[in-house]
């Protein structure tokens, strides 16, 4: 699907996906969310597999939804049941 190529691209293209640090935010429950980081790049990924909207607070920073249907509101993330999104924090 369209999905999963844009994934795939979005990993070519970026240092963190492929090989930076992880750090787990979420992992309990229908939530699950890290970020990546390499140099001077840091993703966020998130996952919601439940049937409610969730919430997570979001690190220090402005970020900027790259793909997915999350959206950051007062420094968290609202994400709608059973989506996925990805950020990028700008430098």
């Amino acid at each position: 699907t369209d999905w999963f190529k844009q994934l795939g691209n979005l990993r070519k293209q970026s240092p963190a996906l492929r090989r930076g640090e992880l750090h787990w935010l979420a992992g309990e429950g229908d939530l699950l969310a890290f970020t990546r980081t390499a140099a001077d790049e840091t993703i966020l990924c998130a996952c919601n597999v439940g049937g409610q909207e969730q919430t997570l607070p979001l690190p220090d920073g402005r970020w900027t939804v790259f793909l997915g249907q999350g959206a950051c509101e007062n420094s968290l993330l609202v994400l709608p049941p059973r989506t996925a999104t990805i950020l990028k924090k700008e430098r």
